[in-house]
């Protein structure tokens, strides 16, 4: 087990390992098809479920509905708020 060779080996084997887990992270933090709840998006917008579901319903959200559920997908509702921060800054100029 003390073998300078398999500790090579070893520390080859953790190396790869460490090197998948840094792409599965970015891969998560990537994930375009992530599909979110409506309780999920209204935590992440800091807001009520019922702002999130009138919002949805007026289509003031990015969503659409899975057997009568509310859904969001990730990419849909980050575009939006960059839509919103932009709308923001504009009226700011005015």
């Amino acid at each position: 087990m003390d073998n300078p060779t398999y500790i090579g080996e070893l520390s080859g084997a953790f190396r790869q390992l460490l090197a998948s887990f840094a792409i599965l992270s970015q891969t998560d933090d990537l994930m375009p098809d992530e599909i979110l709840t409506l309780p999920e998006v209204a935590q992440l917008l800091k807001v009520a479920e019922k702002t999130v579901y009138t919002m949805a319903q007026k289509r003031q959200l990015p969503a659409f509905k899975v057997r009568g559920q509310w859904r969001f997908k990730r990419v849909d509702i980050d575009r939006w708020i960059e839509q919103q921060k932009e709308a923001s800054r504009d009226e700011g100029r005015n």
